[in-house]
């Protein structure tokens, strides 16, 4: 079988394709670098293949199923406020389009999502791993039972790819890698609530309505839906970001200064009793 997974840059599609090439014996193109074409991978004996490809002005979805021809198709998702402060951080956010470009195209891709397969939510990775896991099989791709613990390496991945395929010897590192891929060692998943949920402003929540308000309208019905499932984690993870702007730390320090200069004056007058 033959799997394209298709996303947005800093959208988690790597983390879901890592998750994917945990199959064994699979060939598993973690990150196909922006404004590459997924390969068909000629001369290759897996008989299970992933790819991943990153959306861009470059290259449009139609030229990666054309080249790779997959079985079936994954589109990841991520909240588009979460996912636009994560990736304007990035070096690579204007590579091959704007953010703006391609945040548009996410729009459009979203739209007309009833053309993939699966569906997959970024947050539901450390939210709902479990129905991950039911997702997965419905595609027909495994049988395993859980995420927790993934068996396959990025160095396992690496060196079966290049044993495996000429193509993938040949551009290692220079069309395909594994991007900012959240994996320690022995693979074990290294996901936080920080990844996943970011401080957002109001003029970015502004913006990004105004490129993708199908997508933000999608998001926001989910969480009147299932706000225990990633609620209180955005809520915890705003908390924490703005306790940690420079204005509050130091709007911090001066308040344990002031509770400690009360404390002093407090012992002076109880000595002088």
């Amino acid at each position: 079988m033959r799997i394209f997974v298709y996303g947005m840059q800093s959208s988690g599609a790597s983390l879901v394709t890592y998750l994917l090439a945990q199959k064994e014996d699979s060939l598993a193109l973690i990150d196909l670098f922006s404004g590459e074409v997924a390969p068909s991978l000629p001369g290759s004996d897996a008989a299970d293949i992933v790819v991943k490809g990153v959306i861009t002005a470059a290259v449009p979805l139609e030229r990666h199923v054309a080249s790779f021809n997959p079985d079936k198709t994954v589109l990841v998702c991520r909240h588009p406020y979460h996912n636009f402060v994560s990736l304007r951080r990035k070096s690579f956010r204007d590579d091959d389009g704007t953010v703006e470009q391609k945040f548009r195209i996410l729009e459009r891709i979203f739209v007309g999502r009833a053309r993939f397969d699966l569906v997959v939510l970024y947050e539901d990775v450390l939210t709902a791993p479990d129905r991950l896991v039911a997702d997965f099989r419905k595609l027909g791709w495994w049988d395993r039972s859980s995420l927790r613990t993934p068996t396959r390496t990025p160095e396992a991945i690496r060196d079966d790819n290049c044993r495996r395929s000429a193509w993938c010897a040949q551009t290692y590192d220079r069309k395909w890698g594994f991007g900012q891929l959240h994996a320690g060692r022995a693979g074990r998943l290294q996901l936080r609530k920080c990844h996943v949920f970011k401080f957002v402003t109001a003029d970015e929540k502004r913006v990004v309505r105004e490129w993708c308000p199908g997508m933000v309208r999608f998001y926001e019905d989910y969480l009147r839906r299932h706000p225990w499932r990633f609620l209180g984690p955005m809520t915890a993870s705003a908390l924490l970001a703005a306790a940690r702007a420079p204005r509050v730390l130091a709007l911090r320090r001066r308040l344990r200064l002031g509770t400690r200069l009360a404390r002093l004056l407090g012992r002076f007058r109880r000595g002088q009793e």
